[in-house]
């Protein structure tokens, strides 16, 4: 059954749970962000914004166990609220293991939950329900992500890209490992109203096909690295599912790397015997038709086949002193995911920019500490958008892999959201 509604909950004044309470509160208490002062590539003067940010440490599966995803998580929180003005109120920070910030504002605690796979696609829909032209829609992960070979289509299709929750070892939904595909996250997310905005932050070793593979605009759009592509050039398209990628072990188990407590995040690719399996019964259908949002933005921590790591960092208050006392950094870090470091530094900086004024810096401070102190250091952010089309289908057939009429949606797609739209909001 459906939770309620607020205006349901208050009027039947009924029990409901802690998670519902935080998605459907009694009362919204909302301020308005319209007085904020932030920057041109995140929160607009007329709009609501509401986060959804998770940070998966996996504190039940010690072999594959992170130290700084939820500590990622929290900065990140804080920041919204205490540089852009969000109202804590409107965030949801899912986490499975204490930070070391205070994640109370204004008087009020930020609500926090386990980030299981029913609590995170709970929050997808929470996130956009009820969206509104110039609302500001922001989803943050940090953690684990995994490579999924669905047994089920053809030899050599590629694989699909999931995000790993805390829950991922139980076996459900057809005995597959409890994951969720980034097409399947990408389904809820773009039916947010056509005119919200949608930013997307990803700590983890790759995901960008949550948003659309074929959308990275440097110089003009193309294919992001290592998706399978469908069609013969020039009149081919990008799926949604990537290449096996090679990661380098000497990025993370380098001496250097280790000393400063390294951790990959990813999980090693594994067979499911059908990625439409992984759904959730109640919390997801199948979706079909054209997507009409056209301002959805994702800045991936780490491209395809690169490795983003989580490290031993300077604590945020002092990070603008780290490229001198680099050797010192052991004796005081704070165990943080690098690109999320970075991100929350830069964030702290810029006070009006752009996407690509964003990644620039990101991507610029990433180097220096590579130069400094984590040598093997190998990730580069990138910016990736959604242009409305659905990516997955092949642009000039009308069945899908699985021998079902798909229609024309795909080409109505690739052919109307040619994006002119710059960077800027």
């Amino acid at each position: 059954m459906q939770p309620n509604t607020p205006s349901q909950v208050n009027r039947n004044n009924c029990t409901q749970s802690p998670l519902e309470k935080h998605f459907y509160p009694r009362s919204q208490g909302i301020s308005d962000p319209s007085c904020a002062q932030v920057s041109t590539c995140c929160i607009s003067n007329n709009g609501k914004a509401k986060g959804l940010i998770i940070g998966c440490n996996y504190v039940d599966t010690q072999a594959v166990k992170l130290s700084g995803a939820c500590n990622d998580a929290a900065a990140f929180a804080i920041t919204l609220v205490d540089s852009f003005h969000f109202n804590p109120r409107d965030l949801f920070v899912l986490t499975d293991e204490p930070s070391i910030y205070d994640t109370k504002r204004n008087g009020y605690t930020i609500s926090i939950q386990k980030p299981t796979k029913r609590s995170i696609l709970l929050g997808l829909q929470w996130l956009v329900k009820g969206s509104k032209p110039d609302d500001l829609l922001i989803l943050y992960f940090s953690g684990h992500t995994m490579l999924c070979d669905d047994m089920s289509g053809w030899e050599d299709e590629g694989y699909d890209e999931a995000l790993v929750p805390c829950d991922f070892v139980s076996t459900r939904f057809g005995g597959s490992c409890n994951v969720i595909p980034t097409k399947h996250i990408k389904e809820i997310l773009v039916s947010a109203d056509p005119d919200s905005k949608l930013v997307v932050f990803l700590d983890t070793s790759g995901g960008q096909t949550i948003l659309d593979p074929s959308s990275v605009p440097h110089p003009v759009y193309t294919f992001i690295k290592g998706c399978k592509l469908q069609g013969i050039w020039p009149i081919c398209t990008a799926t949604d599912k990537v290449n096996l990628p090679k990661y380098d072990l000497k990025i993370w188990k380098a001496p250097e790397m280790e000393k400063g407590k390294c951790r990959p995040k990813f999980l090693p690719a594994t067979q499911v015997d059908n990625v439409e399996e992984l759904r959730d019964p109640v919390l997801q259908a199948a979706t079909g038709g054209c997507f009409s949002v056209n301002k959805c933005y994702c800045l991936a921590g780490a491209r395809w086949s690169q490795v983003a790591l989580e490290a031993l960092l300077p604590p945020l208050e002092k990070a603008e002193e780290q490229f001198k006392n680099a050797p010192k950094v052991a004796n005081i870090g704070v165990l943080h995911g690098v690109f999320t470091h970075c991100l929350i530094c830069v964030l702290k900086v810029l006070k009006d920019f752009t996407f690509k004024e964003l990644e620039a810096a990101v991507v610029d401070r990433i180097g220096k500490m590579k130069k400094t102190y984590l040598p093997q250091l190998d990730q580069v952010p990138q910016v990736t958008l959604q242009k409305g089309s659905v990516s997955d289908k092949f642009i000039t057939h009308p069945y899908n892999i699985h021998n079902k009429l798909v229609g024309t949606e795909c080409q109505q797609g690739w052919l109307k959201y040619e994006l002119v739209e710059t960077l800027l909001s």
